[in-house]
């Protein structure tokens, strides 16, 4: 199993500023989206995770670590803040 870029992850989220509120369910991750146009499907792809928007909430199938890209994201946006 290759280790998430989660730069990449982030960068495919159209970066700190473009979500809010990530939550973890099980090995899903829940975010609202702020301009859904910064998303980058084909990177999320690339990462190999299925990503689905409803709205403005992007729910990503993260298979491993996803308490650890949970943890990135909400301290990356902490930072930016």
């Amino acid at each position: 199993m290759p280790a998430l870029d989660f730069d990449l992850l982030l960068s495919s989220l159209g970066g700190v500023e473009n979500f809010s509120n990530p939550k973890r369910e099980h090995q899903r991750l829940k975010i609202v989206i702020v301009d859904v146009k910064k998303i980058n499907a084909n990177t999320l792809k690339t990462l190999g995770i299925p990503a689905f928007l409803k709205g403005r909430e992007l729910t990503l199938l993260i298979k491993h670590h996803t308490s650890h890209v949970l943890s990135y994201l909400s301290e990356r946006q902490k930072e930016g803040l």
